[in-house]
């Protein structure tokens, strides 16, 4: 029912007495009015997708009674409040979507929680179709996860996001049970909204993730250096928000970063000159007035900076000049004893030559 001109409300009616509803996708229409209540009642429910729309209100605290929810994606509506926080007691939850939204407050910690499932992405035939939308070397790269069976991907054109480009290749995606909650979300979407505070550091904590976009919101504080553990992550994006404070050259070295965007931020200090942010462009970082080093201009020391490393070099002469004081000296005090030993050996040896003569004197 996806990619139709219905509008009006999404039925009330829609499991209210529970139900077998796996898939409810209804993306790309003109419903309006709030999520409805009823749908935390299809406790079968994996995939909702209800995107592209004009829905309005909060997400009900009720959602957390999806345990088979995989995959929500709200993106492009205007839902307000709140990200609730019981979303992170859906224990099978890998997909979140809230894009472009009207979201307040903060990120909630318990998104970072432990799941039961996880995400594995291959070249099939199967239903659930991921679309990657990847703009030349350099272009951002946007996922949007798809239902369809027997359309072109031609014909799927008109409902990309109209910022992104047409170059669109389609994988198939497949959740995994796991035997023990060790998986977390894979993609993780909250950009474009009203979120402030700091990064949550449980996020650091989210093994499984691999698409990370907080941009375009009002977070503060800084980056958190927890973001080392997450070594299958491969895009994130924090542009457009006010974080200061350095580049943690924990994030710039995960082993798997394909693109990054941190501008428009209030970041500073030197850009960690690692293989992955070499080859980003200087738009990955403008806009941070105290950024500096490739790709943006070289970094300039300051006088407080001059004075310190001033005095450091003083500090290093004086103890490179102890130092070869000490040797000096204690090479020309080792020569002064070797003189005396010398010299003691030698009158020993006289003594002891003049004590021989007189004895053998005396024996004759």
């Amino acid at each position: 029912m996806w990619g139709n001109n219905f509008s009006g409300e999404i039925p009330k009616g829609i499991c209210l007495n529970g139900g077998n509803l796996q898939r409810l996708i209804l993306n790309n229409n003109q419903f309006s009015g709030a999520f409805p209540e009823s749908l935390t009642n299809c406790t079968n429910l994996t995939w909702l997708s209800l995107c592209d729309n004009q829905l309005q209100g909060e997400i009900p605290a009720n959602i957390q009674n999806l345990q088979k929810l995989s995959i929500l994606q709200l993106s492009n509506n205007s839902l307000t409040g709140a990200i609730p926080q019981e979303l992170g007691n859906c224990s099978s939850l890998i997909w979140l979507n809230l894009r472009s939204n009207q979201f307040t407050g903060k990120i909630p910690t318990e998104l970072a929680n432990p799941r039961y499932q996880s995400l594995r992405v291959r070249y099939t035939g199967e239903k659930k179709e991921a679309e990657e939308n990847k703009c030349g070397k350099y272009g951002r790269i946007s996922v949007k996860l798809l239902y369809f069976k027997g359309i072109r991907p031609e014909n799927l054109v008109r409902f990309l996001d109209p910022n992104t480009c047409l170059s669109v290749s389609f994988i198939s995606v497949s959740v995994v049970q796991t035997p023990k909650p060790q998986g977390s979300l894979v993609y993780l979407d909250l950009s474009s909204n009203f979120l402030s505070g700091s990064i949550p550091h449980s996020l650091g904590y989210m093994h499984s993730l691999s698409y990370l976009n907080l941009g375009y919101n009002n977070l503060t504080g800084t980056i958190p250096d927890v973001f080392r553990n997450l070594t299958v992550l491969e895009v994130v994006y924090l542009s457009h928000n006010h974080l200061d404070g350095q580049i943690p050259l924990s994030l710039a070295s995960l082993p798997r970063l394909i693109d990054m965007d941190l501008s428009n931020n209030s970041l500073s200090g030197p850009i960690p000159r690692t293989r992955q942010l070499l080859l980003f462009p200087a738009s990955r970082f403008e806009n941070n007035s105290g950024l500096c080093g490739h790709p943006l201009q070289a970094c300039v020391a300051s006088e407080d900076t001059s004075e310190e490393e001033e005095l450091e070099w003083w500090f290093w002469f004086v103890v490179a000049m102890g130092f070869i004081s000490g040797v000096v000296c204690g090479i020309s005090f080792a020569e002064i004893w070797s003189g005396r030993i010398r010299y003691l050996l030698g009158y020993v040896i006289i003594l002891m030559e003049s004590k021989g003569t007189t004895l053998l004197k005396k024996c004759s």
